[in-house]
């Protein structure tokens, strides 16, 4: 339920860190640092997917990276 991407971004006109989860639509957390930003958002997260299960709304997949190749295939080169 943690894997979720984070995206952070500098706003110079907030000063401050906006940290977001692109799976998970309008969810975003402000930090006057990086890792202020990153512990709002999981806080945020958390409420946002207790939000969904209460309503019965399906939760988000985290968008995990895929494997390049998979196991027991020769290299691309």
């Amino acid at each position: 339920m943690n894997k979720f991407s984070c995206v952070l971004k500098y706003s110079n006109e907030d000063g401050g860190w906006i940290a977001t989860i692109p799976e998970i639509p309008n969810l975003s957390a402000f930090g006057v640092t990086q890792e202020k930003a990153i512990q709002e958002l999981k806080i945020a997260r958390d409420l946002m997917l207790d939000m969904y299960m209460e309503d019965g709304c399906p939760i988000p997949e985290p968008d995990v990276l895929k494997p390049l190749r998979q196991p027991n295939q020769k290299g691309l080169f």
